[in-house]
């Protein structure tokens, strides 16, 4: 777990949602369960899970009632921003990597990216 700058402990999957939240404008559970491949179920455990972390609300959509729209917090933005710049440092060494990779070299560590992809979706 990392708290992203923000004092709250978040496991991969909890930044993970504050940052598709955030690059959102409001977004609904159905939307996010959609996006992500998980219940709608378990995004509502998520998501009041981060209201209680004070990273997420929940409010009713002005356009239909009967929908709860999701936003992120200025606590949520800024651990979206923390999360993002993470990636940006971290994966930095990786991405220059692959920039340095002739065709070849980087046309086979696709295949192998995309092999463990499928492997994945399947395993799942």
């Amino acid at each position: 777990t990392s708290d992203f700058g923000v004092g709250v402990d978040l496991h991969p999957s909890e930044i993970h949602m504050v940052r598709r939240v955030d690059c959102r404008d409001g977004v609904g559970v159905t939307e996010l369960a959609e996006d992500i491949g998980i219940t709608k179920g378990a995004v509502s455990q998520m998501v009041t899970r981060l209201a209680g972390k004070g990273l997420l609300v929940k409010e009713p959509d002005p356009e239909n009632r009967a929908r709860v729209m999701i936003r992120t917090t200025d606590k949520g933005h800024t651990a979206s921003e923390n999360h993002l710049e993470f990636h940006r440092t971290h994966d930095k060494v990786f991405l220059d990597y692959l920039a340095g990779l002739n065709d070849e070299e980087y046309a086979h560590v696709k295949e192998v990216a995309e092999q463990l992809n499928r492997w994945m979706d399947e395993y799942m």
